[in-house]
């Protein structure tokens, strides 16, 4: 069994990474080959780990995501057959398309509570050193990225950029989805780290490498996130690490520390900035257009009008009014492509509970909100506190609550679905308070640090 899970996990990081690509692209495979295998892969892994499953389903948040990734998506998907809004081959991709993700969900959190907490370290890692490879890919050969989106049929990033758009997005499909990935990267690593020791420069070194990233995609809600997940929860994690190993000179070592934080950040954005713009001739435009709104922030004299943010405002109100028409069911995954291919919609919302409540109906997004309170809430209060100094968990949750603002359909994305079952498996295996808890070392044992072994 640990030979198949280490398979196992090089399929997640396939997903993870979506490195896959390069895969399709190298044997010339059709994304729906791919899938499919996929589909069948994970379910035969779920069907070996029917104990394990058992162990996750007597957690009741466990029941209450899988209610809403997989039977809520599919029961309307049914339904919505039955009302004529889908065809059987539109049924049947639907469904399989929602099971791919479904399945990546409860396998992952399967594998999370099966195997050594260090395999999925080294996993996520190399996630992140396969997207910065992806990221001078990108720049130097923009053209295989596009006959890598042929093959997948995930184009929208070239139609509505073009191959010459400097918002770099590495492997994925979109600048945007590339960002969000990497903040759950890194949302997973900040607790994986165990040695307090190094901890310290650990947290430094990621957070610059997180910021720097983000920044090369030219993604404002990521880069935001990303600003306010190391001010509100790693800074004091730094902290109250400093506090512990530096009891009589904690303050200036605090200083110290937080200087350098500041100053690594900087340099780091700056340092994969200038490399990026001097890769290829189309310089930094895009980028500075995208990160202009911040600075006019401070400048009365400037206009602060975005055109994105222009466009997500205007459509609220167009996306209210079909809500309210069929404010129970929905009208299923197709409506949405079908009124923007016949112009009636000009653009999506790019808000997950105006998407939610459009294709499932309205108590979608209400039970969505619902079980991620619960979630939080089960997470800050039983476990984190004695078993983790990063509430990886309780902050996923803000990070979905606050991504949700921004992003169309947030459970059809491989990495966020991933890494929340990564992170549940986590939470189940170790919601014992006979947890095994790291010893620093010290005479004294230092609470909130998960074994790795």
């Amino acid at each position: 069994m640990k030979f198949f899970n280490k398979l196992f996990i090089l399929l997640l990081f396939l997903n993870l990474s979506e490195t896959y690509k390069l895969i399709l692209f190298s044997w010339g495979i059709p994304s729906v080959v791919t899938s499919v295998a996929t589909v069948v892969l994970l379910l035969l892994y779920i069907l070996f780990n029917l104990n394990t499953l058992s162990v996750l389903a007597r957690v009741s948040f466990f029941k209450y995501w899988f209610i809403l990734v997989f039977l809520i998506p599919t029961v309307s998907i049914s339904i919505n057959y039955f009302r004529g809004n889908l065809n059987e081959t539109e049924l049947t991709y639907w469904l399989a398309f929602n099971a791919l993700f479904s399945f990546l969900f409860v396998s992952s959190a399967i594998v999370a509570y099966s195997v050594p907490l260090k395999w999925l370290v080294y996993m996520v890692w190399a996630c992140v050193c396969s997207t910065i490879i992806g990221f001078y890919v990108y720049y130097a050969y923009p053209d295989l990225i596009r006959q890598m989106g042929t093959l997948t049929g995930n184009q929208l990033a070239f139609v509505v950029y073009g191959s010459e758009e400097s918002r770099n997005m590495s492997f994925f499909d979109h600048p945007n989805g590339a960002a969000l990935s990497i903040v759950c990267y890194f949302i997973f690593l900040f607790t994986s780290f165990v040695d307090s020791t190094k901890s310290i420069a650990f947290y430094v070194f990621c957070s610059a490498l997180l910021l720097a990233m983000v920044s090369l995609t030219g993604s404002r809600t990521s880069l935001v996130i990303s600003i306010a997940l190391i001010i509100v929860y790693i800074r004091p994690l730094i902290g109250k690490i400093i506090s512990l190993n530096y009891r009589h000179n904690s303050g200036q070592v605090k200083l110290i520390i937080y200087a350098f934080l500041t100053f690594g950040v900087f340099f780091g954005v700056l340092l994969l900035y200038l490399i990026s713009g001097s890769i290829t001739s189309h310089g930094f435009s895009e980028v500075e257009s995208r990160y202009s709104i911040f600075s006019s922030l401070f400048d009365p004299s400037k206009d602060l009008k975005d055109e994105s943010l222009d466009e997500r405002t205007t459509i609220v109100g167009v996306y209210l009014k079909y809500v309210s028409d069929n404010i129970l069911l929905g009208y299923g995954p197709v409506f949405r492509d079908n009124k923007i291919g016949s112009g009636q919609l000009k653009n999506v919302s790019q808000n997950a509970y105006l998407e939610g409540a459009l294709v499932y109906g309205i108590f979608y997004p209400i039970y969505f909100i619902y079980i991620k309170i619960k979630t939080y809430i089960a997470a800050k209060n039983k476990l984190y506190k004695n078993h983790f100094i990063f509430n990886s968990l309780a902050v996923f949750m803000v990070f979905l609550f606050l991504l949700s603002l921004s992003v169309n359909d947030i459970f059809w994305n491989r990495s966020i679905v991933i890494v929340l079952g990564l992170l549940i498996g986590i939470y189940i295996r170790h919601r014992s308070e006979k947890s095994k808890v790291v010893q620093p070392p010290s005479k004294q044992a230092q609470p909130g640090y998960l074994e790795l072994t």
